[in-house]
């Protein structure tokens, strides 16, 4: 059941996701054809609108599929989807980890989207090419990890951190969308607070300080699907 829920939620997500992703993809191709075989002046002015509407396409990747994520998390949790999605024989916790395995995937696919685009737009190669060459500078393909692995974990413990103050949040019966930014943010401020505080008194260096923020998380995950499985305040 796990994984029919997964393949819903995912067609539910990506249904106008998939084609803002094919558009981005294909804007900031011909900006890249363009940058590299353009010479007359039709050619620069497709390239200079195509960079303008390119980077609104990839803004939009990572703004749009954050928004739809949030919203359909919220639909299918406590509002009118949730009412369809507590009476399917399933339980709880199923829907949970349905809903945050399909929304981490469709985010992380979002991210690969925009990467992609981002290279054709403004590194005048293709992903591949690129790729090789950071492949074969050591130093760079150390630093791109480092910067991907803080900036994935870092993520991953604010959207956790968010979803579980959105279970707490929602069991309250009124100001339900305020006490859930409020618990949201002041979970990821405590948790920030005692990854730093662990950090300095046992000197962690980065490898050990992402690892705690991963354990945390993790930790949050469980207290958020254990709650969320004790009962759902719908609206």
């Amino acid at each position: 059941m796990l994984i029919k829920l997964i393949k819903y939620d995912l067609k539910s997500f990506h249904k106008i996701l998939m084609f803002l992703y094919i558009l981005s993809f294909f804007t900031s191709l011909l900006v890249l054809v363009s940058k590299n075989y353009g010479t007359s002046d039709v050619s620069i002015a497709t390239f200079l609108l195509g960079t303008d509407f390119s980077i609104i396409c990839m803004m939009l990747t990572i703004i749009l599929p954050l928004i739809n994520v949030f919203s359909k998390i919220r639909s299918g949790f406590y509002k009118r989807e949730g009412y369809l999605m507590h009476t399917l024989p399933v339980k709880r916790k199923t829907i949970y980890d349905a809903k945050m395995i399909s929304s981490l995937f469709t985010i992380i696919l979002s991210w690969i989207v925009f990467g992609v685009c981002f290279i054709n737009v403004f590194s005048g190669v293709t992903v591949f090419e690129y790729l090789g060459a950071v492949i074969d500078n050591t130093k760079t393909l150390r630093s791109l990890m480092v910067f991907i692995s803080q900036v994935g974990v870092q993520f991953f413990s604010i959207f956790i951190c968010s979803i579980l103050g959105m279970v707490i949040g929602y069991s309250f019966d009124d100001k339900k969308d305020f006490m859930t930014f409020v618990f949201g943010i002041s979970i990821y401020l405590l948790l920030y607070f005692i990854v730093y505080l662990l950090s300095l008194i046992f000197n962690f260096g980065n490898l050990l300080i992402l690892l705690c923020f991963i354990i945390f998380s993790l930790i949050l995950y469980f207290i958020g699907r254990y709650l969320f499985d004790k009962g759902v305040n719908l609206e």
